[in-house]
């Protein structure tokens, strides 16, 4: 399995000029890619949980509990 995180210029109209694409490779299965509308230093964990979810992943909150507390 690969996970690929790339930043590129949003071209979309109302778009933020730069998006964060994320994608998941897997072997005999078809790729999968979710587009976050906001530079790749302002991806945060609930971003992650809506990635995983869109993908139908269930996500453990436990799991990600201390990348959700504020500094």
């Amino acid at each position: 399995m690969t996970v690929t995180v790339t930043e590129l210029a949003c071209l979309e109209e109302d778009c933020a000029p730069l998006e964060t694409a994320i994608g998941l490779l897997r072997p005999d299965a078809p790729q999968l890619q979710h587009k976050l509308h906001k530079p790749m230093d302002a991806v945060d964990a609930k971003d992650l949980i809506e990635v995983c979810t869109a993908w139908g992943f269930d996500v453990e909150i436990p799991v990600l509990a201390p990348m959700l507390q504020e500094d």
